[in-house]
């Protein structure tokens, strides 16, 4: 089996309110081929035990054994990413589920593009 063109990179630290809602936004998504490298930063919370619950094969969690901060997690975590893409995921946000399929589809048709952002609604606990 083939490398997926795509790695969605998350760093969380003891994300446990939100957790569950991002992980599942990401797992969701129409453009489904993938992989979901998650980064725990030494959560003290449950962020482990909620993405563990998950149980897909998408997921590779690294459990760092020392908060080293999310700047240098996401850099330890982009030197693992062999894809062609890389997506970038907050533990506290929710993606639509078209996200990646639309992002891929225009960086495909548009070689000439390297990065591409999204728009966001801020949204609150409720």
């Amino acid at each position: 089996m083939t490398e997926p063109h795509l790695t969605v990179l998350m760093t969380v630290y003891n994300g446990e309110p939100y957790l569950k809602q991002a992980v599942a936004s990401i797992l969701n998504q129409t453009y489904s081929n993938f992989n979901f490298l998650i980064l725990d930063n030494a959560s003290i919370d449950n962020s482990i035990k909620i993405i563990n619950s998950f149980n897909d094969p998408r997921i590779k969690i690294i459990e760092l054994s020392s908060n080293i901060g999310q700047t240098e997690a996401l850099n330890k975590g982009l030197k693992m990413i062999k894809s062609k893409y890389t997506a970038r995921m907050d533990a506290d946000d929710i993606s639509l589920p078209n996200r990646f399929e639309k992002q891929i589809n225009y960086l495909d048709h548009n070689p000439e593009v390297y990065i591409v952002g999204t728009n966001n609604v801020i949204i609150d606990k409720n």
